[in-house]
């Protein structure tokens, strides 16, 4: 589709809107492309000129020796010796020459405030130059230009005395910390913490998003009845009384209502007898979610001519009543939502036209589709039957007349993971501590403080006239018996880090994982991927907690790991806690154990079948199975079982004398994993004749299955019992000179990162490094590029392609596009970065069923409007979905590269 627009704005963020806003402002015909979610959701939703200076000149940021006299750290170990600016456009001038800001002058900078302030409301700060003080969900104070009116009362300038409420469930922020570190940055005003129970019937999980829907609409939240407004004031009242001083303003984390939060603030405030702020939290972050409707608001006024429908559609809010609002997902009435706000079709109508690549059900533009295309799938979803109806309707009318073929199976690929903290014993409880967090004379037992973000660093208070104010107040000067020539803005406190596990402080005001999660997406019940791995460790230390039932709602593809921008081990901990979970909480007679335990144990119950494999595929194919495997077992019958190869690969490697190629200096070693053996032994054929037409020699060592259905599952100690045999085995085979290459990237996941990281087996390193999936190891080693470009053989051939969630978490995504898009005559269409849907055993759970259907939505969509009517995957569960749910055939890119090159 070609851009005729005037203006090309690319990026949802603040920079992004606000320039969009700019130029349809002026009249310009704007495009505003946004690839994902945008990141206002996760923000502070303050707006910052400059906040502080750059160290500049040689050597800056690493002289250790420089005196502490302000806020923040330009690098680790040196202080910037600023401190917080009081006037931002003052201090343009003495900025680097190349920074941005130097480069447009204040002036451009006081013009940009002045769109913002035009063009949003509720806002505080436009009445003077000056940057405000705020206190921070970590404890800090952080100067902002523009702040919502919400926080106006938690001015650090403002002397008044101050009591920070927290609450139990919400284990991410600790007021009594957020106290301390405000006192011990030397506030001008007493403040005190204090950590109550409310909403005591909300789950463990509950987000800030499910306290606001509460609050706003004033729930009844107990036995009693008593509305959520009053419960919440008689649980603050008596810590009024206890606080140090009068307290006259109360902060609480930034949940006070969403639609109606100045009427929340305003009761709390009548029953209270003292003024309420909220202090910027999250994500998800109302403040940030309300920021971005705001300037998505006025992106509409401004890209429409009077009386036009805006640019922005609202669809109903996806958060049932009763539930918990889902993590980042905004919370609204029925009939008023702005979450997932979507796009009208293109219209010549009207300058503002907004892009996104992909559909995601969250706060974020809508992707515009091609004019007269059905809507999409997820729109049609009404209820149970059309989900089931619609992939029935879908495979009936391609199988009719298709020749009978071969089971065919599946896999995908990525770039070598970074390393990820050495697992131990495999299934090690949560509570499992060394002998230090025992002790609790050692440093590590009590609380300590997490690192400090970028926006978030210490601050003190420098002489009046120099600091930053709320704008028109006079700068507050040091708090009682501060001394900021002693003031460490580093180590606040002594102790060991707040969680633990290495890397969990990392995510203590992040929630990029949540927003990638494709789970959380569609299931309003699913806390998300940071509640399940750092915040069950924080709620573990807190108190003496269970590991929450939603850990088995997660199905382990693993997305939050690539998401993740610090590397914290979340799959661990997700793989961890399952273990704990399934061991320590689920009954071994219920069905729910006795069905996982089979759908986990799928090699076993494939190798029984593949002895007669006409009568099980005949059985499996019966309605009276399927209805009594659902019925007993909680297997839905919607799906198909996979039918079995009458040979399986190893009866047919074994038939052919084995390897056909003696190459003692190029060898590698194949692990076939389950499916390709059992069920699509095609795949694994393709493979061997790849790889012995660039001269290797295949070997097929013993094994047994990768653990992937194990670990989503949580039964780690059948995992353990296979690793051991797979090390075994495949550390032989590196040592006799091979290479492991995977026809499946879940196989090549499972060996490459799960095993090193929940596992302590000799040889399980070198296994590790050595392991690689299939079409990788030729696009690292060999020319597959010129040995394509000799082919013939895939002329005329057109594909959709999808990339698994597990091939994208090793990098490898587009591998399989980048690898045919040059071979004339074929065309690979990448049908987007969603999800399936159906996590290997996942969508064969009855009651996770709509569900995967719901998330693989995006991608039936795609793969439907895409040119090629044949399906490419890596991924034999993802080939499953693929064709069920659109009734494509689906081949692996190992067929692919068979057919051009050997066949």
């Amino acid at each position: 589709m070609a851009i005729a627009s005037d203006v090309l704005v690319v990026g949802g963020g603040l920079a992004g809107l606000t320039a969009a806003l700019s130029a349809a402002r002026e009249g310009a015909d704007v495009r505003l492309v946004s690839h994902k979610a945008p990141t206002l959701r996760q923000a502070s939703g303050l707006i910052d000129a400059l906040g502080y200076l750059p160290p500049t000149g040689a050597g800056a940021g690493s002289d250790p020796a420089a005196t502490p006299t302000a806020g923040r750290t330009g690098a680790r170990d040196r202080p910037d010796p600023e401190g917080p600016l009081a006037d931002p456009f003052d201090a343009v001038d003495r900025l680097p020459d190349g920074h941005p800001y130097r480069l447009v002058g204040a002036g451009a900078l006081r013009e940009g405030l002045a769109l913002f302030d035009d063009a949003v409301d509720g806002y505080r700060g436009e009445h003077t130059d000056r940057n405000a003080l705020l206190p921070t969900f970590g404890g800090t104070v952080k100067p902002t230009a523009r702040y919502p009116a919400a926080a106006a009362a938690g001015v650090a300038s403002d002397r008044r005395p101050m009591l920070v409420v927290g609450f139990r469930s919400l284990s991410a922020f600790d007021a009594r910390q957020v106290a301390d570190r405000l006192a011990a940055a030397g506030v001008p005003f007493p403040v005190t913490g204090a950590e109550v129970e409310f909403a005591a019937a909300f789950r463990a999980d509950a987000t800030l998003t499910r306290f606001a829907r509460a609050l706003d609409r004033n729930e009844r939240i107990d036995d009693r009845g008593k509305p959520a407004r009053a419960a919440l004031a008689d649980a603050v009242a008596p810590h009024l009384d206890a606080a140090d001083g009068d307290v006259e303003r109360v902060g609480f984390p930034a949940f006070l209502g969403d639609d109606d939060a100045a009427a929340v603030r305003a009761d709390l405030a009548d029953r209270l007898g003292a003024d309420v702020f909220e202090i910027p939290a999250g994500p998800p972050s109302l403040p940030g979610m309300r920021l971005a409707d705001r300037l998505y608001d006025a992106l509409g006024a401004a890209g429409r001519p009077e009386g036009e429908r805006g640019p922005l559609r609202r669809r109903r809010d996806r958060a049932r009543d009763g539930r918990a609002g889902r993590q980042g997902h905004r919370v609204r009435p029925r009939g008023g939502s702005r979450a997932g706000a979507r796009l009208p079709r293109p219209s010549s109508r009207g300058p503002l036209r907004v892009v996104r690549r992909r559909r995601l059900r969250r706060s974020a533009v809508r992707a515009l589709r091609r004019p007269g295309r059905r809507p999409p799938p997820a729109a049609r979803v009404g209820g149970r039957s059309t989900v089931r109806e619609r992939p029935r309707r879908r495979r009936d009318a391609r199988r009719r007349g298709r020749r009978p073929r071969e089971v065919r199976e599946r896999r995908v690929a990525r770039d070598r993971p970074g390393r990820r903290p050495r697992g131990g014993h495999g299934g090690v409880p949560m509570t499992d501590t060394s002998d230090d967090h025992d002790d609790p004379n050692s440093p590590a037992s009590g609380p300590g403080v997490p690192r400090l973000g970028r926006d978030e660093q210490p601050a003190v208070y420098v002489p009046e006239g120099d600091a930053a104010t709320d704008g028109g107040v006079p700068s507050a000067d040091h708090g009682p018996g501060s001394d900021s020539g002693s003031y460490d803005p580093v180590d606040v406190f002594d102790g060991g880090s707040l969680d633990l596990r290495e890397g969990a402080d990392s995510c203590y005001k992040c929630a990029t994982c949540d927003t990638s999660c494709p789970v959380a997406e569609v299931d309003d019940e699913f806390p998300g991927p940071k509640f399940q791995g750092p915040e069950q460790w924080r709620l573990k230390r807190k108190e003496d907690a269970d590991i929450d039932p939603s850990v088995m709602s997660c199905s382990n593809c693993m997305r939050c790991d690539s998401a993740c921008p610090s590397s914290v081990p979340l799959s661990q901990m997700h793989n961890e806690a399952r273990g704990e979970y399934v061991a320590e909480g689920m009954e071994t007679l219920s069905r729910e154990y006795v069905r996982n335990r089979i759908l986990s144990n799928y090699r076993l119950f494939a190798a029984l079948a593949s002895r007669t494999p006409r009568l099980a595929n005949f059985v499996a194919g019966l309605g009276a199975t399927k209805w009594l495997g659902e019925k007993l077992l909680g297997i839905t019958a919607e799906r198909e079982f996979p039918d079995f190869a009458e040979r399986t690969f190893r009866e047919w490697w074994r038939d052919r004398g084995g390897a056909q190629v003696r190459a003692p200096d190029k060898r590698v070693a194949y692990f076939h994993g389950c499916y390709s053996n059992y069920n699509t032994p095609e795949v694994g054929k393709a493979m061997v004749r790849v790889f012995e037409s660039f001269g290797y020699e295949v070997l097929v060592p013993p094994q047994q299955c990768s653990g992937t259905p194990m670990f989503a599952n949580g039964m780690l100690p059948d995992a353990r019992r296979h690793a051991e045999t797979n090390v075994a085995e495949l550390a032989a085979a590196i040592e006799d000179g091979a290479d492991v290459v995977a026809s499946c990237t879940s196989c090549s996941l499972s060996l490459r990162q799960e095993y090193p990281e929940l596992f302590d087996i000799e040889g399980i390193e070198d296994v590790s490094d050595h392991t690689f999936e299939a079409l990788e190891y030729l696009r690292i080693h060999e020319d597959l590029e010129g040995a394509l470009a000799d082919s013939d053989g895939l002329d005329g051939e057109a594909f959709a392609y999808h990339a698994p969630c597990h091939a994208r978490n090793q990098g490898l995504a587009r591998q399989a596009v980048e690898t045919f898009r040059d071979v004339d005559g074929v065309a690979v269409e990448d049908v987007g970065d969603s999800c399936s849907g159906i996590s290997g055993t996942y969508g064969w759970k009855a009651e996770k069923y709509e569900t995967s259907m719901e998330i693989g939505g995006e991608m039936f969509e795609h793969m439907e409007h895409a040119d090629g009517e044949v399906g490419m995957t890596e991924c034999p569960t993802c080939a499953m979905q693929m064709e069920h749910g659109t009734g494509y055939e689906i081949r692996h890119p190992l067929e692919i590269l068979a057919a051009a090159l050997v066949d």
